[in-house]
């Protein structure tokens, strides 16, 4: 499996070397990080704590090109943990994030691929929160997604554009828990020029198959149309008209796998640094209802989104990007990090209802955020509900020109219902730390941190305090 993820990697290297090397704009960045933690309580039990202490070394490295051919951004980092006590709480983690578009012929054809590595908890009736991995868990998956995706554009002068597309991904899971899987979707869209200035307009037919090992396949497809009317430079409606032919395992009598979907909405664009969009209709499993928001200004950033879908597990992990890039400037507003947990790693579909709000202010010597997510999952064949609600909170502030203090809280809140358990788990954390910049290129850093996880279960809460010193190296 590694092996595949690890040619493929260099198939893309390859490809953009070959692309991008004789012009453009090319940044790298590296660092390591050495860390030493404390915890007391490090296998999060409920009873019978041992405490451990850990020491990690964290190399990472960042590249983003902007080349005539080729955009990548590219980010890697090794964790390699040992532990003082217990060498089985010893391992290596690798997380990657990689994404980019290849222009293959001038203006024609094109190639977007990406990758990813991560660890993702299998089942979130037992999730100990955003640190779950920290330690060697039963509960934590290595999970390793690959996609490739080369597609075609072409213009009919000012009246049409036409895009082709096929989108091959791949999913695999370390677990043996989890099955691998592979998809193939093929799409073609056909829109409006810039003839249709008043009433643009969209048709797209899209037509995917997902193939798992011992499953049966999952089978997706939809014909949609959207006619836009422009009001004025800041108000658009618009109506979308489709129809869904899917097959896939379901127990639910709510869903339709073959109906007729509509949508009516309106979008609000005041100007280039805010969006406002929302929809109402009718989807596959009932009304549905869409909204869209963002809002820039010179220190901060404002997102909300909520959006109901039938999709599958395999589609948020090719979503899920574990890494930042070290090449974000010290200048530049981050969009609020909104955390979902991703679903519980099996192998159906579910009807996934999100809503994620996230703020981001940037002061002179002050940083804030603030994160709030909900998501609900149906599952179709196993009739399990599963809810996921939390808010994030940081804040950091410089207390003089080499020196930082932040905080943060987090809250996370996941009910379940099944066959067996019907019950909901809490899990909060509040952290505070100091940042001293000892060179130019190099920091130190403390932080404590304690936290609590609540259950129906007894068996599943835990109360934890740690404590961490790191020193970091930009090279």
């Amino acid at each position: 499996m590694r092996t595949v993820i690890h040619n493929s990697g260099l198939i893309l290297i390859g490809l953009g070397l070959s692309l991008g090397a004789d012009a453009g704009d090319w940044r790298f960045a590296s660092n390591v990080s050495v860390e030493e933690i404390y915890s007391d309580n490090i296998d999060l039990e409920a009873d019978n704590e041992q405490s451990d202490q850990l020491t990690r070394i964290s190399p990472k490295i960042s590249l983003r090109g902007e080349g005539r051919h080729l955009d990548v951004d590219f980010s890697y980092q090794l964790t390699e943990q040992r532990s003082q006590h217990d060498a089985s709480r010893s391992q290596a983690t690798h997380q990657l994030s990689t994404n980019g578009q290849a222009e293959l012929a001038e203006r024609t054809f094109f190639l977007d691929f990406s990758g990813n590595v991560s660890q993702q908890s299998i089942n979130n009736v037992n999730n100990a929160g955003l640190n779950e991995n920290v330690v060697d868990n039963d509960n934590v998956d290595d999970v390793y997604t690959l996609e490739i995706s080369p597609f075609f554009v072409h213009r009919l002068g000012q009246y049409v554009s036409t895009e082709g597309r096929t989108r091959w991904n791949k999913v695999f899971n370390q677990s043996e828990q989890v099955e691998d899987s592979v998809s193939i979707e093929n799409s073609f869209t056909v829109r409006s020029g810039e003839y249709f200035t008043v009433v643009p307009w969209r048709v797209t037919y899209r037509d995917s198959v997902v193939t798992e090992d011992g499953q049966d396949d999952q089978e997706f497809s939809s014909l949609d149309a959207r006619v836009s009317y422009i009001i004025n430079h800041s108000y658009t409606t618009f109506v979308n008209l489709g129809y869904e032919d899917n097959t896939f395992d379901s127990n639910d009598s709510d869903v339709d796998q073959n109906s007729v979907t509509w949508s009516v909405g309106v979008a609000w664009t005041p100007s280039t640094r805010t969006l406002l969009e929302a929809l109402w209709g009718k989807g596959a499993f009932g009304n549905t209802f869409g909204l869209d928001f963002s809002h820039r200004s010179r220190r901060s950033v404002w997102t909300a989104t909520y959006n109901e879908q039938i999709t599958n597990a395999r589609s948020e992990q090719l979503a899920f990007a574990p890494l930042q890039s070290l090449l974000v400037g010290r200048n530049e507003i981050v969009s609020p990090n909104v955390f979902v947990a991703l679903p519980t790693l099996v192998n159906e579909v579910f009807i996934s209802r999100s809503f994620l709000l996230g703020v981001a202010f940037r002061g002179q010597r002050s940083d804030a955020s603030w994160e709030l997510f909900y998501n609900a999952r149906t599952f179709q064949e196993s009739e399990e509900d599963e809810r996921v609600f939390g808010v994030r909170l940081g804040f950091t502030r410089s207390l003089t020109p080499k020196t930082s203090f932040n905080v943060t809280a987090d809250w996370e809140q996941t009910a379940f219902r099944d066959d067996v358990l019907d019950g909901e788990d809490e899990v909060w954390s509040i952290g505070v730390g100091l940042t001293k910049r000892l060179t130019p290129n190099s920091s130190l850093a403390l932080r404590l941190e304690h936290r609590v996880r609540s259950s129906d279960d007894a068996n599943n809460e835990f109360t934890e305090n740690n404590a961490s010193l790191s020193w970091s190296l930009a090279l």
